[in-house]
């Protein structure tokens, strides 16, 4: 699981808490590599490729590859600067890892590990990650995010965060699950040690006064509790310390994140009783950051109190998006209009539905995911830079920022997830769009490349799931995927066909999609029709051996439906659950430009496929 020692370039005049560079050595992921003829449909792993790249290249290689973590294409010419985001580095870091399982890519690993580095000179002997403000004056937070809910600016050369910490927690469990356990574990468990000195326990639940600290701080119960999007913060140590749980089994980290999310979900005014949401706006990504977190709680612990309240709060979520697209708006209590679609909310929305259905809590479930990732979370990744360079003649001329460059900032940042999308524009404020509250600030902003690559990787994991006790294979979503199973060839939605070419012996279920009744779905094994027993939405085609090829028809065609989104009314052309068209569409970023899609022929392309040894269930 090791590999060759790589040595990336490293910055010494920013002051960490140890100077000395720790021995860290990065995981190698085995897998088979092969050529393949596949349908030219939505394939998480290509996407998968391209996210590493927007979160390694759009990276400053003087500063230890510190992230830039607003993109601007309102500029000429586009920009990319640095803020106080040490949080997102910590998510890329959680990401990362699980895209290269997935994938088989080695592309930028001295970046990875440059970031892994840091982690480590930060650690403070009380175990918690310290990250520098000396050499880093963008790390230190300002008005803005204090602004935004951030409490605490430290006043030393180094700093606390405790969204940075949770982060972080998750990217070691990935790191302690795919590598070198042995030093990880410790950094783990350091984490969890400090972030129960920044708590305070109210017994049944608990909340953390403060974002910010000193190195050496602990928490002061003289201070005012956290509310509102405030208290949501605390869905990020949550997710961590969760994760962690998950691997390790920790019951402190369990018991943890459950009494933080109870303070949000109950006591911090942030949510109704039924679900609803409250404060701030209706902040989408600081509510279901929290619904989230519950949600995983309430499947470890078992506890039915908190599940019954996710669903209650999934349902209003999905009542104040479109969810036919996957368009979850930033805030839900807002005058400004339209609001723009963050990725984060979307991201959050993907992993919720696919954790719920999972868990059996309904086939509905499976159905939502299918939508949101073939569509809004697919259309939300930046693939094409000539819109922007198009757009630059009508763009005023950038302004002077500092800790910034314009140095190929569009094709840095191919792979990223867009900050505030449209239902027709991939960039939803355009050249001169403002608001009274100040400057729009960009259209990639990387916490949102963070938890949309994140949720690729969710996607991805859940087309296929595998019950070794029953030789069971099911394919839940269909899309094409490479695995030891079976691989998969989505014909969706040129025609309603999908292929599964069989590798080991086991027993196939298909499930088949929302729009298809089941006796319209006809299958054939190698060339010979095959009768078919349904167990509710999944097809079961019985026993399969290696090299056996199972094909799935069924009927598909478009149909319009007329949305409302933002008080804005759209016409979308649909093919099976893909919108192929939207009407108005878009003119300086436009999306969904799918007419390919519309033809009834699939369209094939060449590919090298990588299927992983193993799976990470994450």
């Amino acid at each position: 699981m090791t590999s060759d020692k790589i040595e990336p370039r490293r910055n010494t005049t920013i002051r960490y808490v140890h100077s000395e560079v720790p021995d860290v050595t990065l995981p190698r992921y085995q897998g088979e590599r092969y050529q393949a003829l596949v349908p030219d449909t939505l394939d998480l792993a290509e996407r998968g490729k391209l996210a590493i790249h927007g979160m390694t290249a759009a990276t400053d290689e003087e500063n230890d590859y510190e992230i830039y973590f607003i993109g601007q294409f309102n500029y000429n010419p586009p920009m990319m600067f640095h803020s106080a985001s040490d949080h997102v580095v910590a998510k890329f870091c959680e990401a990362v890892p699980l895209l290269r399982l997935m994938t088989g890519s080695t592309l930028d690993r001295h970046v990875e590990q440059r970031w892994l580095e840091v982690f480590l000179q930060g650690r403070l002997p009380s175990g918690i990650l310290a990250t520098a403000l000396d050499g880093r004056p963008w790390g230190r937070p300002g008005p803005l995010a204090v602004g935004g809910g951030w409490r605490g600016i430290p006043e030393g050369d180094q700093m606390v965060d405790i969204n940075f910490n949770g982060n972080a927690l998750a990217a070691v469990a990935v790191y302690s699950m795919l590598g070198d356990k042995d030093l990880w574990d410790p950094v783990a468990q350091g984490i969890v040690q400090g972030l129960q000195s920044l708590m305070i326990d109210r017994g049944d639940s608990a909340y953390m006064p403060k974002t910010n600290y000193e190195p050496g701080e602990v928490a002061d119960p003289s201070d005012v509790p956290p509310g509102t999007v405030t208290a949501s913060y605390a869905g990020w140590p949550a997710h961590g310390l969760l994760h962690y749980s998950m691997i390790s089994g920790n019951e402190q980290a369990l018991d943890m994140a459950g009494k933080l999310l109870r303070y949000v979900l109950y006591h911090a005014d942030y949510f109704e009783p039924d679900g609803r949401w409250l404060g701030d706006d209706g902040h989408f990504h600081g509510h279901t950051l929290a619904v989230r977190g519950a949600l995983r709680y309430a499947l470890l612990a078992g506890d039915r109190e908190m599940l019954d309240f996710v669903t209650r709060s999934y349902n209003y979520a999905r009542s104040v998006g479109e969810p036919l697209l996957g368009f979850f708006p930033e805030h839900v209590i807002s005058e400004r209009l339209p609001e723009a679609a963050e990725t984060c909310c979307l991201a959050d929305m993907v992993d919720i539905s696919l954790r719920m259905a999972v868990a059996g809590q309904g086939d509905q479930y499976w159905d939502d995911a299918d939508r949101w990732i073939r569509n809004q979370l697919a259309e939300a990744q930046l693939l094409q830079t000539d819109w922007i360079y198009r757009a630059l003649r009508a763009t005023p001329t950038s302004v002077p920022r500092r800790y910034s460059t314009n140095e190929r900032v569009p094709e840095r940042l191919v792979g990223a997830f867009q900050g505030w999308g449209g239902v027709n524009e991939w960039s939803a404020y355009g050249p001169y769009r403002s608001w009274s509250w100040g400057e729009v600030p960009g259209d990639v902003q990387q916490c949102c490349t963070a938890t949309g690559a994140r949720a690729l990787y969710y996607a991805w994991e859940h087309i296929l799931t595998y019950d070794s006790d029953r030789g069971l294979l099911k394919v839940n979503l269909l899309l094409n995927r490479a695995s030891s199973w079976a691989d998969i060839d989505s014909h969706i939605p040129y025609k309603g066909q999908v292929d599964v070419r069989v590798k080991q012996p086991l027993h196939l279920h298909v499930r088949i999609p929302e729009w298809v009744e089941p006796g319209e779905v006809r299958a054939q094994l190698n060339g010979e029709d095959r009768r078919i027993s349904f167990d509710g939405r999944y097809a079961d085609l019985g026993p399969v051996k290696p090299d056996d090829v199972a094909v799935l028809t069924f009927p598909i065609s478009e149909r319009e439906d007329v949305v409302s989104i933002e008080r804005q009314r759209y016409m979308l052309v649909r093919k099976g659950n893909d919108v192929v068209a939207v009407d108005p569409p878009g003119t300086r970023s436009p999306i969904y430009q799918r007419a390919h899609y519309r033809v009834n022929d699939t369209r094939w392309r060449q590919i090298e496929r990588y299927a992983p040894a193993t799976q990470l269930e994450w």
